[in-house]
C-alpha cells in the first residue's frame, strides 16, 4: 500500500474525482481518501513514483504533495 498525501479537497465529489483518477493507474486494485486529513491510501500491485501520481492529477486542481 502507498500513502499519497494530498491538497485542494473539499468534498466527496473530489474524493470520486481524485479515485477514479488514481483507479485509472496500472496495478491500482483500491483506493480510499480520508477527506480530513487529505491523504489517499493506495493499493497497489506497482510502486509508483511521486511523479506519476502527479501526472494522474496533472488535468485536475487537485494537487498530490507528497508520499507518507
Amino acid at each position: 500500500m502507498q500513502e499519497v498525501k494530498l491538497k485542494n479537497l473539499s468534498c466527496q465529489h473530489c474524493v470520486k474525482h481524485v479515485t477514479e483518477h488514481f483507479k485509472a493507474m496500472p496495478g491500482v486494485e483500491e483506493v480510499t481518501i480520508d477527506l480530513e486529513h487529505q491523504v489517499a491510501s493506495v493499493e497497489t500491485s506497482i510502486h509508483h513514483s511521486l511523479a506519476d501520481y502527479q501526472a494522474s492529477l496533472a488535468d485536475t486542481v487537485y494537487e498530490v504533495v507528497g508520499l507518507g
